[in-house]
């Protein structure tokens, strides 16, 4: 048997062996070359992709197809408001008021308001104005004027909600008691 130990003794980390390399070399030379059959990512340098990614990516496909097709039929199929009117009820001090929104709806929408005084008679006012206000939001649609009609009965034709969402309408009346106001809850879809 034949002693390669150097003359000097074993190699030890930063001495070179009689080979004449240094023992911890990491120069690229010794670093071995990559597969070059594939890129860092282990794509097929030749731009194809593997039988796994394609059944990845088909599958991806299929769940977001899936899941759009959901969501389709969950807007088409979602019960609806019946879209009948609300109608509300209020009362100040001197007056009974009962409201009709006739379609809770976001865009423009009559509102007829019927005003009693406590003793069920219908109320001779000067004016009654609808005025539509988002707070939560910040918003206020403009106050439209209520054209009398029956005696107690008057009319806003065009009170506009832009927006769905909750919203309180007050109801400012003026007559020969002074000005009162009523405020309605209402949620406009």
């Amino acid at each position: 048997m034949t002693d390669t130990t150097p003359a000097d003794g074993p190699s030890a980390p930063g001495r070179t062996p009689a080979s004449g390399t240094p023992a911890n070399d990491v120069s690229a030379d010794n670093i071995p070359a990559p597969d070059s059959s594939t890129t860092t990512l282990g794509v097929p340098a030749d731009g194809t992709t593997s039988a796994r990614s394609t059944g990845k990516r088909r599958f991806l496909s299929t769940v977001l197809s899936l899941a759009l097709l959901a969501g389709l039929a969950l807007w088409i199929f979602w019960p609806r408001d019946a879209g009948g009117p609300a109608v509300l009820h209020n009362g100040t001090a001197a007056y009974q008021i009962k409201l009709t929104l006739h379609s809770p709806k976001r865009g423009t929408s009559p509102v007829t308001v019927h005003v009693t005084d406590r003793q069920g008679k219908p109320a001779a006012l000067t004016t009654v104005s609808v005025e539509p206000v988002m707070p939560h939001m910040g918003h206020a649609a403009a106050p439209a004027t209520a054209v009398a009609g029956a005696p107690g009965l008057y009319r806003a034709d065009n009170v506009r909600f832009f927006m769905a969402g909750a919203w309180e309408i007050t109801v400012v009346l003026r007559g020969p008691t002074g000005t009162d106001q009523a405020v309605f809850p209402v949620l406009v879809t």
